[in-house]
């Protein structure tokens, strides 16, 4: 039999507990304080793991039955603590490491009895559908949710499915009171019960279809009118009236169904239908982070590409031009989420706000955060995903959607890295000209020039 089990900071003021018969364990083990177990968080929703369940290992590899980590490295104390006391076969509970190059690493590990499991788990391991009701306290980077009762905090695997599905949710429904139902160790569906969103957040497809619809011009009134004066006025603001992301998410279809080579369709059609790449910011709070940053900074590379072409005299063919500027960050597609965290509050100057006893106020915020579910780096990221859906690059596409970053790429630290950003951008004049657009989408608000003359 195991549990698992996670410590949790939830909004600020929140005191986390382990149960007490865990408690007792743990309180044993070097390293874990009663701070480690009942502490004051100052706000996130981040979850940190111990993980308790039945211990098999080989050399410094351990596997615990239940972990959504097949198999996980211990740290060298931990390895030979296991050479004087085996415990293969044994219930144990484990700390795992957080943070630094041995994250996921096991740090401490001690027997623990479980002779008094007999709740969901013990059904779980029997294949039995059951369910765990209690309040949402978050999701951890090993995709494991936790849901506190009476009882504790239960640390539950989600199955694929249920994570697509509930990504937004998982991010900013902390504290929600939900029923989680599980099968086979692993949580199959979530139903939630307190406030905010309902039974699961819009997907991307979703929000776009919405955008795309309330996009559509309206249908006109069939009223009748005694003046047409009295008509102008309302006809002047449904002039007036735009929709900036429907006419950029026009545009960028049209931009980019203008290149006739094959897999474009496709691609298309994959960016709308797979990706959040129509509503997903373009950063997480620096330039365009806000929904549907992503594709209006796109589209800003593009015409600042295409007046700096002009200003260099660099004949760039329009199809390069147009596949460089909008597929150039399609690296950012499914990247980031929302997550509710605890932040203090700021006044309309910027400044923070007190309370009258001179204390920070905090507020709970939606923020965009990373969540990047496929990191294969940056500007390789973006033209191995362009490639792999069948769209032929040139030698100067690749090389342009490649270093776009220049010296902003994270290879520039090392000398083979240095060496090829130098040389691709002696050989290619374009990779400069691109990263200067992106430069300029990013910090610069494009003007137009005011009249030489006068009226």
């Amino acid at each position: 039999m195991h549990i698992r089990i996670t410590r949790s900071s939830g909004g600020a003021g929140d005191d986390q507990k382990v149960p007490r018969e865990v408690a007792l364990v743990l309180h044993q083990m070097p390293g874990i304080s009663e701070k480690a177990l009942q502490r004051k968080s100052g706000g996130g929703a981040e979850m940190t793991s111990t993980v308790i369940g039945k211990f098999d290992y080989e050399g410094d590899e351990a596997r615990i039955e239940g972990d959504s980590v097949t198999s996980r490295k211990m740290i060298a104390k931990v390895a030979a603590f296991l050479k004087a006391r085996p415990l293969k076969g044994k219930n144990v509970v484990a700390q795992i490491i957080e943070k630094g190059d041995k994250a996921g690493w096991i740090e401490h590990v001690q027997e623990v009895p479980l002779e008094s499991d007999t709740g969901y788990r013990s059904k779980c391991n029997q294949g039995v559908e059951t369910t765990v009701t209690g309040t949402f306290k978050g999701i951890n980077k090993f995709n494991q949710i936790g849901i506190e009762d009476r009882k504790g905090i239960h640390t539950i695997g989600v199955s694929p499915e249920l994570l697509a599905r509930e990504k937004e949710n998982f991010g900013t429904n902390v504290g929600f009171q939900a029923t989680v139902v599980i099968t086979g160790q692993v949580a199959t569906d979530i139903k939630w019960t307190g406030p905010g969103p309902q039974q699961h957040a819009p997907t991307a497809k979703e929000i776009l279809e919405k955008n795309i619809k309330d996009a559509a011009p309206a249908q006109p009134k069939q009223e009748t009118c005694t003046s047409p004066a009295a008509a102008a006025p309302v006809q002047k603001a449904e002039e007036l009236k735009k929709d900036e992301w429907g006419e950029e998410f026009k545009r960028f279809k049209d931009l980019l169904s203008s290149v006739k080579r094959d897999g474009i369709p496709e691609f298309l059609q994959y960016l709308i239908d797979k990706t959040d790449f129509f509503v997903a910011p373009s950063s997480t709070k620096y330039h365009d982070a806000r929904e549907g940053g992503l594709l209006h900074h796109s589209l800003t590379v593009y015409d600042n590409l295409t007046a700096l072409s002009k200003i260099y005299t660099v004949d760039i063919p329009e199809e390069s031009r147009i596949l460089i500027s909008l597929l150039h960050d399609v690296c950012k597609t499914k990247f980031y989420r929302l997550e509710k965290k605890q932040l203090p509050r700021k006044n309309e100057n910027g400044d923070l706000v007190y309370d009258d006893f001179g204390r920070k106020i905090w507020d709970e915020t939606l923020v965009w955060t990373i969540d990047d579910q496929f990191p294969c780096g940056h500007g390789e990221k973006s033209t191995i995903l362009i490639l792999q859906h069948g769209v032929k690059l040139t030698d100067e596409e690749i090389m342009a959607i490649r270093w776009h970053m220049m010296a902003y790429d994270d290879v520039k630290n090392s000398y083979a890295g240095n060496l090829a950003i130098t040389n691709a951008s002696d050989r290619y004049r374009l990779i400069p000209l691109v990263h200067m657009a992106d430069l300029a989408a990013s910090f610069l608000e494009m003007r137009e020039p005011e009249p030489a003359g006068g009226a």
